[in-house]
C-alpha cells in the first residue's frame, strides 16, 4: 500500500512539473512574441521600460550626470523619460552590464535571457532547501509548479523589472545560509539589495551571525556610497540631494498610485478602497500609523528569535520578506513575484495537510491573473475593490500565518525577558 502511495505521489508530482513547464512556455511565447494579453495592466504596457531606466542611469553614471531630478534627462538615450526611484547602488553594481549594448532594446533582450536563465537555475536553490528539511517529492513538485507558472513573471519580464532578480538572489542567500556558508549568503543578500532592497529586513540575521564582511559591504554600498553620491552631485546641481530623497522615500505626490489604482495590490491600497470614499478620517488615521504595527512586531521578533536551526532560519527569512511587502504602500503586480520564494519555502516548512492547503490556496490566488480583465470591461468601484482585495487579502493571510509561526518560535525568549526584567525586578 505504501509503495502504491509513493508511485501516486511521483505521478502527480511529474504531472505538476509538466504543467508548470507548459505555463512557462506559454509565458515565453507571450513575451518574445510581443503578444498583448488583456489580463493585467502592465501586460500591454511599454515593454522594457524599467530596464530602460537602469540603462539611462548607467549612462548618466559613466558620463558624469546625475541619476535624479531634471538633470537625469539632459542626454536622453532611451525611448522616453522614466523616473528611477532606486538607490544608486543598482546602477553602480549592475549598470556596467549596459555598456555592452549599443541600444536599450538590445540590452532589454539580454536582460530577458539572463533573468529567464537565472529563474531556471534557481530551481536548484529550491531543491537544496527542500532536501535539507526532508519533504516529500510531491511538495517539491508543487513548489516547482509555482516556480514555473507564477503569473507575475509576465508583468516582471514585460516591464523589465528587477523584483524577480532580487528574489532569486534572496533565495540563493537563504540556501547558502542553510548550507552554513554565511559569507557567501551575505554576498548574495547584498546583490539582491543591489537590484531592489526588498530583502532589507534580513539584516538582523547577519548581525546575529556576526558577519562583519556582509555588514561592511552593506554599509559601504547602501549607506556611505549612497549619501556620498547625493552630496557629490549637490555641488553641481542644486536640489540634487532633495530630489534623490524625494524619489527614494516616495515623498513626491503619490495619491494617484495609492488610491484607486488598478495595478497596486498592497494592503495599504486595499485599506484605501475600504475607507477613502466612505470614512476619510479613518483613512487619514491609517496612513499615519500604518507602518508601525508590522515594524514593531518585526523588531520584537528580530530581538528575541534564536536562529538555532534551519526551520527557524527559513521562517525568519520568510517573515523578513513578508513584512517588507506588507509595509510597502505600492506593491505592483510585478512585485508579487517576491512572494514566490516565500510561498515555496512555506510549502517546505508546512507540517500538516491544513497548512499545505492554506499555503497552496493563497499561493494560487496570488500567483494567478488578477480580475483586471473584468474591471476593464465594466470599470466600476465594486470590481476595483475586488481587483485589489483579491491580491491583498491572501498576502495578509500569509503574513499573519508567518507571524504566528515566528511568535511561537520566539515566545519562550520573550516571556523569559519579561519575567527577568519586569516581574523579578518588581
Amino acid at each position: 500500500m505504501e509503495h502504491k502511495d509513493k508511485i501516486g505521489e511521483y505521478v502527480f508530482g511529474v504531472v505538476f512539473i509538466i504543467l508548470g513547464i507548459e505555463f512557462l512556455l506559454l509565458y515565453l511565447w507571450h513575451i518574445f512574441g510581443n503578444d498583448c494579453w488583456n489580463l493585467g495592466y502592465t501586460l500591454c504596457a511599454a515593454r522594457g521600460e524599467d530596464y530602460f531606466s537602469l540603462y539611462q542611469r548607467a549612462f548618466n553614471l559613466f558620463n558624469g550626470f546625475s541619476m535624479y531630478g531634471k538633470e537625469a534627462w539632459r542626454y536622453l538615450v532611451i525611448p522616453w523619460p522614466i523616473v528611477m526611484n532606486y538607490f544608486p547602488t543598482s546602477a553602480i553594481v549592475w549598470g556596467w552590464t549596459t555598456i555592452f549594448f549599443t541600444t536599450p532594446h538590445a540590452g532589454y533582450k539580454s536582460y530577458l535571457y539572463y533573468s529567464i536563465a537565472l529563474h531556471l537555475l534557481s530551481i536548484y536553490s529550491l531543491y537544496y532547501i527542500w532536501k535539507k528539511i526532508n519533504k516529500s517529492f510531491f511538495i517539491l513538485s508543487l513548489a516547482i509548479f509555482f516556480w514555473l507558472s507564477f503569473f507575475s513573471l509576465n508583468s516582471e519580464w514585460v516591464m523589465g523589472q528587477f523584483n524577480h532578480l532580487a528574489g532569486m538572489f534572496f533565495l540563493a542567500a537563504i540556501a547558502l545560509a542553510i548550507a552554513k556558508k554565511d559569507k557567501l549568503s551575505g554576498i548574495a543578500w547584498n546583490l539582491s539589495l543591489a537590484w531592489k532592497p526588498t530583502a532589507l529586513l534580513l539584516l538582523p540575521y547577519y548581525l546575529k551571525r556576526r558577519q562583519k564582511t556582509t555588514i561592511a559591504i552593506f554599509v559601504l554600498f547602501f549607506c556611505v556610497l549612497t549619501i556620498s553620491y547625493g552630496i557629490y552631485y549637490e555641488f553641481f546641481y542644486k536640489n540634487s540631494l532633495s530630489d534623490f530623497f524625494s524619489l527614494i522615500l516616495n515623498l513626491t505626490p503619490r495619491s494617484g498610485y495609492d488610491i484607486h489604482y488598478i495595478d497596486n495590490f498592497s494592503v495599504y491600497a486595499f485599506l484605501a478602497e475600504l475607507f477613502y470614499n466612505r470614512f476619510l478620517g479613518v483613512y487619514i488615521f491609517i496612513t499615519k500609523i500604518y507602518i508601525f504595527p508590522p515594524l514593531t512586531f518585526y523588531l520584537l521578533i528580530s530581538v528575541f528569535i534564536k536562529l538555532k536551526d534551519n526551520y527557524t532560519k527559513l521562517y525568519y527569512a520568510s517573515f523578513a520578506a513578508a513584512t517588507m511587502l506588507i509595509m510597502h504602500k505600492e506593491v505592483w503586480e510585478s512585485w508579487l513575484i517576491f512572494w514566490l520564494p516565500v510561498i515555496c519555502i512555506l510549502l517546505f516548512l508546512a507540517k500538516t495537510r491544513k497548512e499545505i492547503i492554506l499555503v497552496t490556496m493563497m499561493g494560487i490566488i496570488i500567483g494567478t491573473p488578477s480580475l483586471f480583465y473584468f474591471w476593464y470591461q465594466y470599470k466600476n468601484y465594486v470590481l476595483m475593490y475586488w481587483l485589489i482585495g483579491e491580491k491583498a487579502i491572501p498576502q495578509l493571510v500569509l503574513y499573519f500565518y508567518i507571524c504566528a509561526k515566528v511568535y511561537k518560535i520566539s515566545k519562550e525568549e520573550i516571556y523569559k525577558w519579561v519575567k527577568q526584567k519586569i516581574f523579578l525586578r518588581a
